[in-house]
């Protein structure tokens, strides 16, 4: 069961959070409240809770803190509390601030009545740590009186980003270190996790000489310490260019995992034959791929504009992919211009190849 789940059905249950173990000052106690403290302590009658004094209320936590400080707060959800002192003629003197770690080790400090916040500093991660607070109030003849704690809020500490364990693309192909896809419409498997929080979006950015665009999956609203999903993506860059796709994911405390970075094209699907990158440059491209949706073809005839042959290519029968790396026969390079890629001879099933130089 998640954690921070666990707390809140407790919470909601009627029981208490053990605010007990060991117990250790979160800061060093003000020089004035150290006074009243020593006057109070040395009092004959030991002060008990007033419960008529009405109880404070801790701002809402966030169920992940980013980093290993917290500040807690007060000011927003108070204006009922000091509204109603007033009427009793009663002012608060000081807050006594507590944190419990994983509900056994507790952690400490008194603020001035002034103050609206608290802040604790380097807490441990990954575990629940419920924060409450109750006041010292005085009356108009110097007489103090404390309040109830607070309820319990409760917030883990996230100080480590996600981590994206792998990308995967549905039908990529990496032929010549040149991944491309057929069609725009894409299937992506997303492997993630995250050691210490949970992950609450997908960032899928793509980038061209045409396009720049974000896509954030909220990922159905449910935030997960590991995410093992599949996102359906449609490229808004024309066939047949290059582009880019950056993947990181945002994890609650909002921190971003590193990015990971994927260039590639598509090219519109062909029921016969498909030849990518078109146009062709060797030196950068290295090869050629000539997809065939047919079964049992082995062979591939290259021609140059003047019909002549310049290089037979084989492949198995259970390889769909024939390569060219623009070099004829003997291994020289063709020069730029435009061939026939001829598939078994039938002139039917063919496609058109630029070489550029």
């Amino acid at each position: 069961m998640n954690q921070r789940l666990f707390l809140i059905l407790i919470f909601t249950t009627g029981l208490q959070v053990c605010f007990a173990g060991h117990r250790r000052p979160a800061w060093q106690t003000p020089r004035q409240i150290q006074s009243v403290l020593a006057e109070l302590n040395l009092a004959a009658d030991p002060l008990a809770e007033d419960p008529d004094l009405p109880v404070p209320v801790l701002d809402h936590e966030k169920p992940y803190t980013r980093g290993v400080h917290n500040t807690v707060t007060w000011v927003d959800s108070m204006a009922g509390v000091y509204s109603r002192l007033q009427t009793m003629q009663r002012s608060i003197q000081f807050f006594a601030v507590e944190a419990a770690i994983a509900g056994a080790d507790t952690v400490w400090g008194f603020v001035d009545g002034t103050e609206s916040s608290a802040t604790f500093t380097n807490m441990p991660e990954g575990v629940p740590i419920a924060y409450r607070i109750r006041y010292y109030a005085a009356d108009l003849s110097g007489a103090f009186s404390i309040s109830p704690w607070s309820r319990a809020e409760v917030s883990i500490q996230d100080a480590s980003a996600p981590v994206i364990e792998s990308i995967q693309i549905h039908g990529l192909q990496d032929i010549c270190t040149n991944p491309w896809v057929l069609g725009p419409q894409i299937r992506i498997d997303i492997h993630a996790r995250d050691m210490n929080g949970q992950i609450m979006q997908m960032a899928i950015q793509e980038i061209s000489d045409s396009v720049e665009w974000e896509l954030f999956d909220n990922l159905d609203a449910h935030p997960r310490a590991r995410v093992d999903t599949t996102l359906q993506y449609e490229i808004r860059t024309d066939a047949n260019q290059t582009l880019t796709l950056n993947f990181w994911a945002v994890d609650v405390a909002e921190f971003n995992s590193d990015t990971l970075r994927l260039q590639l094209f598509y090219q519109i699907p062909d029921p016969a034959v498909t030849c990518f990158p078109n146009p062709f440059a060797p030196a950068h491209d290295r090869c050629i791929s000539i997809k065939i949706e047919k079964e049992n073809v082995q062979e591939a005839m290259i021609f140059d504009p003047f019909g002549n042959l310049v290089r037979v290519l084989r492949k198995a029968t259970d390889v769909l992919v024939f390569q060219w790396d623009g070099t004829d026969e003997q291994g020289r390079p063709v020069s730029k211009g435009g061939y026939l890629c001829v598939i078994d001879g039938n002139r039917d099933l063919y496609c058109k190849i630029a070489v550029i130089r």
